[in-house]
């Protein structure tokens, strides 16, 4: 009979479309909560969570992230990506703009909108041989990057001066296994818990005026598709720093922005690692 309703469960998930409906219940027992405080490399998951403020099923989606965020703790490194139509902002409530370049970019070379929202990728890897996901396969997806071996250690190290609101970020690239290939470091501003407007198919009213909005892209410092750090084979235990230049928007809350940095595939774009570390501590 348990076999029967989890199998009733997911046959209900797979029914997705434009801004696509998350139903409960979506959580599951995994335990693999993360040390980031350990003395080896942990594997890290950059999860993009393709939303818009006038998505209304984007919500439930954002539960579900953060449902798993505390399952696995550090191994998660979560980004919310404003793109496509639900992102336009209009007059009056949705009067905000959270979209960016770099997730303008990403809209258009991925398809995201064209595939309706919610929408997501796990490391830019294929799962059940679908690179965009809808959020029924999240934990699934998630369960197999972390359990990959860490083949790339990344850094991130930030210094900050809150009266001039300019700071330096220090990314350091440790490949701790011969991997072959074109290698891309991404760096990105993040801003945490923006308040402002969501729509809710869940909630009466819908509109909800003061939401909050997780870990949301807010600039790429480098290139959206990164700075080439690598071609080639590398070393064992090879290393790359680089240091970038950056400045916080005067209404960013700079006290909730974090450099989040990963190292990707330059050809098919997979993320191999990912770091996080605040801008203003």
């Amino acid at each position: 009979m348990r076999r029967i309703l989890i199998l009733a469960l997911a046959f209900a998930l797979s029914f997705l479309w434009a801004c696509d409906i998350v139903e409960k219940p979506y959580t599951q027992e995994i335990n693999q909560c993360g040390h980031d405080n350990l003395s080896v490399p942990i594997r890290k998951v950059l999860v993009e969570d393709y939303t818009g403020h006038k998505c209304g099923n984007c919500p439930r989606a954002h539960e579900l992230l953060y449902s798993l965020v505390e399952q696995y703790c550090d191994h998660i490194i979560p980004v919310s990506i404003h793109v496509g139509y639900f992102a336009t902002p209009s007059n009056g409530l949705y009067k905000d703009d959270f979209r960016t370049p770099a997730g303008n970019t990403y809209n258009d070379f991925f398809g995201v909108d064209a595939a309706g929202l919610p929408r997501g990728m796990v490391n830019r890897t294929e799962y059940n041989g679908t690179l965009l996901l809808s959020p029924s396969a999240w934990a699934g997806a998630i369960s197999q990057e972390v359990n990959r071996p860490v083949s790339v250690e990344v850094q991130v190290k930030n210094t900050y001066d809150s009266t001039s609101r300019n700071g330096q970020t220090t990314i350091q690239v440790s490949f701790l296994q011969q991997l072959q290939g074109s290698f891309s470091l991404t760096v990105w501003i993040v801003e945490d818990s923006i308040i402002a407007a969501q729509k809710n198919y869940y909630t009466d009213p819908q509109d909800i005026p003061d939401y909050v909005h997780r870990n949301v892209l807010r600039k790429s410092v480098t290139d959206p598709w990164g700075e080439t750090i690598f071609d080639g084979q590398t070393a064992i235990n090879q290393l790359i720093t680089r240091t970038y230049s950056f400045s916080i928007d005067t209404s960013w809350a700079d006290s909730h922005c974090y450099i989040v940095a990963f190292v990707s595939d330059k050809e098919t774009k997979q993320v191999y690692q990912a770091d996080r570390e605040k801008i203003a501590k």
